[in-house]
């Protein structure tokens, strides 16, 4: 089965608040429930395990850091980008995220 196919069959509330979202799940009030990974990791579960389906690494919607054109020389700036890249902080995302949020240079 492919995800356009299942696309066709599956009908999503949006009006929920997502802090709402593991209530729903917990209560088992939709066949699937599709929730934030923050969410999830808070409750005890580990996204890359106990989910159905999980987004790619190579989704669009990666995190970036972004600042003014005034700012791109700020030595702040430049220090926060280097602190992400780092191999401590790269291990801590995928270690707090159990793998649900993937360090872009990983």
């Amino acid at each position: 089965m492919t995800l356009k196919t299942i696309r066709k069959k599956l009908k999503f509330k949006y009006d929920l608040d997502p802090a709402y979202l593991m209530t729903a799940y917990n209560h088992e009030e939709g066949d699937a429930v599709a929730i934030n990974s923050n969410f999830v990791v808070d409750q005890g579960l580990n996204p890359t395990k106990d989910a159905i389906a999980i987004e790619s690494q190579d989704s669009p919607y990666a995190n970036i850091v972004v600042t003014k054109d005034s700012n791109k020389n700020n030595k702040n700036v430049k220090k926060l980008v280097e602190v992400l890249h780092s191999k401590e902080i790269q291990d801590w995302i995928i270690d707090k995220w159990k793998g649900a949020v993937i360090p872009v240079n990983k």
